[in-house]
């Protein structure tokens, strides 16, 4: 360290006595001052109180022979601006000259994957898709967008919509489907629906709950009521038919034609039966008989007590 402080103070006297030298000329020629110099070799090599290094803790002994290492160079070359990037060409999607593919997406329909194919300029061509899939002008109904123009069959109007096949009912509960063999496009409408019960247009022809399929019986089915079926009432409900419009039908029993007109099971049950004819002596007060079909009949007279069909006795 005491070799080191007396190197720095040899170069301090060094520059000051090489000062006393200098002459007033040489000052206006451009020569450094000796205070200036002084001020500029202290400024470079005494470190200044407020700035002196950290203390770095005791200093080795290197030798006799090791050199001073003096004061740190200070770089005072002007800062070099960083050079502007080289322009390295067109970027390269693929090597030039080759053939090698590439999968490729983003078109839509068929076109969504395919493969391009690298071209002499080093960049890929465009996006070819599955040959077996692709048109150029779509033929073929299939579901699919064969073309890549965003469209589904366009050249088959109506696929995938509602439609109403060969059935009893004019719904369109069916669907436009392409055929197997993709030639053209029919109407899938296998489930036809029937007319029922329910206040509601079920086969679509304008009208509501007409000629409803299997109807429950009626409750009544004797005489004249036999085969009777309900009717589909005003809300939608199985009711009871209009018995009066049956022919021959009776709410009370009237006629005598072996018909039950009432229904209830029993046949000329309950019938007022007419005056007969003879109604003078023993006769009196008979009444005519129901024959059924033959209608109202005279009594066997001579089954009355006393008569006689040609009277004999006095």
């Amino acid at each position: 360290m005491e070799r080191r402080h007396l190197g720095w103070a040899c170069l301090m006297a060094l520059a000051l006595a090489s000062g006393a030298c200098d002459s007033d000329e040489e000052a206006d020629s451009g020569v450094v001052e000796p205070d200036a110099r002084r001020d500029m070799v202290i400024a470079h090599s005494v470190p200044q109180p407020d700035e002196g290094p950290a203390d770095q803790g005791p200093m080795t002994d290197r030798g006799p022979d090791t050199p001073d290492e003096g004061p740190p160079p200070v770089d005072m070359a002007p800062p070099v601006d960083m050079a502007p990037p080289v322009d390295m060409g067109p970027m390269r999607d693929c090597e030039p000259g080759t053939t090698s593919t590439a999968p490729c997406v983003g078109l839509p329909g068929v076109c969504t994957r395919g493969v391009a194919t690298c071209q002499p300029d080093g960049t890929y061509g465009d996006c070819v898709p599955p040959a077996a899939q692709y048109q150029p002008d779509e033929t073929r109904c299939d579901g699919l967008d064969n073309d890549c123009d965003g469209m589904l069959d366009e050249a088959f109007p109506g696929v995938g919509e509602p439609c109403d096949g060969d059935d009893d009912d004019l719904c369109a509960y069916g669907l436009l489907r392409c055929t197997p063999a993709g030639d053209g496009a029919v109407c899938t409408d296998d489930e036809p629906v029937s007319e029922t019960c329910n206040g509601e247009d079920d086969d679509c022809d304008g009208n509501v709950d007409e000629m409803v399929a299997d109807p429950p019986a009626a409750a009544r089915q004797s005489g004249v009521c036999a085969g009777q079926i309900k009717v589909c009432g005003p809300d939608g409900e199985w009711i009871e038919p209009d018995y009066t419009a049956i022919d021959g039908y009776e709410r009370s029993e009237t006629l005598c034609d072996g018909l039950d007109n009432d229904c209830d099971g029993r046949v000329d049950a309950g019938l007022f039966a007419p005056a007969a004819t003879l109604q003078a002596g023993v006769c009196a007060g008979q009444v005519q008989l129901c024959g059924g079909a033959e209608g109202w009949l005279e009594p066997d007279y001579a089954q009355i007590r006393r008569y006689e069909a040609d009277e004999r006795t006095c």
